[in-house]
Order: structure tokens, then C-alpha cells, then sequence
């Protein structure tokens, strides 16, 4: 059989077909490329590294900042007299203040022993007493009559160890009495193997002088005279003779041999009126 030859295809047909071809071709590509495109995007939305994943993780994981910010010191850290913590105002690390001070802001005992040292120190001690003011009324002196011991004065009597005050204003005061032993060379031991040794103190309270030579003093013992005895080895001597002016004493010893120390009693005379005569009796026991 014999073969046909192909009809030979004109050129203008030939020129279309390669222009649908061609646009076949661009439109597959185009296909393909979105395809690529799509699957760029898909992958982006399923990447567990995606910007989206990382920026809501951390802000999910952390706390706020109402709630994480909390002070260390707050409800969950022990408070009390166990545990220690730090005071409102103080920063962390320091030691808080271990001394005492009062809710009022009074100074604490502390405080206060730091002002009476301050003041030992300044020599302001309140246990000394102040000098008198010019004027003021003077309790009697140490050392003077009325100072001694009890006073009394007419219609009571007195005993040795008190003091008696006559109208005048003349004070005298006489000692209990105690054992004295004489010198060899004493005057007035004769008869007497007992001797009692006494102190007189005279304060003269009156507005004028009084003149101690004026001044009488005697014993009596069990009922008899005593004998006054003068040792000058013992400084046992008359009394003094110069006058006692307003406000000042004298004081001097007087030594009597005695028959019973416990029986003796002292007569005092003062010399503003010879009348005025107080008995001194033995001390009250």
C-alpha cells in the first residue's frame, strides 16, 4: 500500500501552535510556582519556632507584675520572736538595733544612767546638802550641846547621855560617864579607889555672854560627896574661865572619885541665876 506523505501544515497554523504551547507551559509554571509559594506559607504556620509560639511562651511562663514582684518579707517568710527579719526602714544586711526603747519615744533606763553619770561626773550629786540661805532657820551645829542628844528642859529632869536647857537659853550636856585611872601625881584620889570621868559641853543659846568660870559642877555617890579630882598628867584641869559668847561652846572633862559609878548623880549649877540647879541622873538603861 503506499504511504501518504503528510500534509505540509502552513506556517500561520504552525506559529499558533507554538503560541499555545507556550502559553500551556508559562501557565503550568505559574501553577508550580504558587504551589511553592503555598506550601513557603504553610510550612511558616506549622513551625514550632515561629515568632507567634515564642512571644506567648515566656509571657504565659513568668509571673506578673503584681504577683512576682512581691517583697521577700511578705506572708511566706517567718515572722515572730523566732525568726528573724528586718525592720521597716532598715535595708537588708544590717544588723537591727538591739537597744531597748520605749513605744513613746521616752529615753530608755540606758539613757538615763548616761545622764546620772553626767551628772556624777559634772559633780552634781544630789545626796550633798546646800549651804544655808542668809536668813534661814540653822539646825544646832555638830558638836554642840543641844546636838548630842536628847533635850529637855524645867519642869523635867535629866539624865546622863541628854542635854537640859535652862530659861536663860544656856545648854548643857553631860556624857554617861566612864572608868578613868588617874596619874600618881593627881589631886583628890584620897579615900576613893572608884573614878568616873565625864564630859560637859556648853552651849550658850542666850543673847549675851556667859562667863564659864561661873559655871558648878558637883557629885554625889551612893548618898556621899564625891571628890572631884584635877590631873594635869591626864589633861584633866579646872575649867575654862573665858567668856562663851552668844552661839558658841566650850567643852571640857571633869573627873570625880565615886563610891558606886552606878549611884552617882552630877549637880549643875549655872551661874545667870545661883537658884538654878539640875540634878543629872544615872543614864536610863
Amino acid at each position: 500500500m503506499p504511504l501518504r506523505r503528510p500534509t505540509p501544515t502552513p506556517r500561520a497554523a504552525r506559529g499558533r501552535t507554538l503560541l499555545v504551547a507556550g502559553a500551556a507551559l508559562v501557565a503550568s509554571g505559574a501553577v508550580a510556582g504558587c504551589g511553592g509559594v503555598s506550601i513557603g506559607i504553610g510550612g511558616a504556620s506549622s513551625d514550632p519556632t515561629s515568632s507567634a509560639t515564642s512571644t506567648e511562651a515566656p509571657t504565659e511562663a513568668s509571673p506578673s507584675s503584681s504577683e512576682g514582684a512581691t517583697d521577700p518579707t511578705g506572708d511566706a517568710a517567718p515572722t515572730g520572736d523566732g525568726a528573724p527579719g528586718t525592720t521597716p526602714g532598715e535595708t537588708p544586711g544590717e544588723p537591727a538595733s538591739t537597744e531597748p526603747t520605749s513605744s513613746e519615744g521616752e529615753p530608755t533606763p540606758s539613757e538615763s544612767d548616761g545622764a546620772t553619770e553626767s551628772d556624777d561626773a559634772t559633780g552634781t550629786d544630789s545626796s550633798e546638802t546646800p549651804f544655808p540661805e542668809d536668813g534661814a532657820s540653822e539646825p544646832a551645829e555638830a558638836g554642840a550641846a543641844d546636838s548630842l542628844g536628847k533635850v529637855v528642859s524645867e519642869p523635867s529632869i535629866p539624865h546622863r547621855g541628854e542635854a537640859f536647857r535652862w530659861e536663860s537659853g544656856l545648854v548643857a550636856h553631860v556624857t554617861e560617864g566612864e572608868p578613868f585611872i588617874p596619874s600618881p601625881a593627881a589631886a583628890g584620889t584620897d579615900g576613893f579607889s572608884q573614878f568616873e570621868r565625864y564630859e560637859v559641853t556648853l552651849t550658850n543659846r542666850s543673847p549675851e555672854s556667859f562667863r564659864l568660870s561661873d559655871f558648878r559642877i558637883s557629885a554625889q555617890s551612893a548618898g556621899e560627896p564625891a571628890s572631884r579630882v584635877f590631873d594635869s598628867g591626864n589633861g584633866i584641869n579646872s575649867q575654862p574661865a573665858q567668856d562663851l559668847e552668844p552661839g558658841e561652846t566650850a567643852r571640857f572633862p571633869v573627873v570625880f572619885g565615886v563610891k558606886d559609878p552606878q549611884d552617882t548623880v552630877l549637880d549643875v549649877v549655872q551661874a545667870f541665876e545661883l537658884s538654878d540647879r539640875v540634878v543629872f541622873l544615872p543614864p536610863q538603861r
